[in-house]
């Protein structure tokens, strides 16, 4: 094995290293950026529907055991 095709062996090594550390740290973002909004009291989560001015808002408090809600537009329950 010649000097050469080893420093190409670690460069490569190197390379693959820093892309597999990369794309680890992007699914882990993307993870967390998922599960952010994840669960609100009983509810596993909640959402906007459709295209919306105003986006709404859901928020628990465990201590009163009451939920804040906001919203606006047609057929709300």
């Amino acid at each position: 094995m010649t000097s050469s095709s080893r420093c190409y062996g670690r460069k490569l090594l190197w390379m693959l290293s820093r892309m597999f550390a990369f794309g680890l740290i992007a699914i882990a973002n993307a993870t967390n950026t998922y599960c952010a909004d994840a669960s609100v009291g009983q509810f596993t989560s909640h959402s906007d529907v459709g295209n919306v001015q105003r986006s709404g808002s859901a928020e628990y408090d465990a201590t009163g055991d009451t939920y804040q809600l906001s919203g606006a537009g047609a057929n709300m329950w």
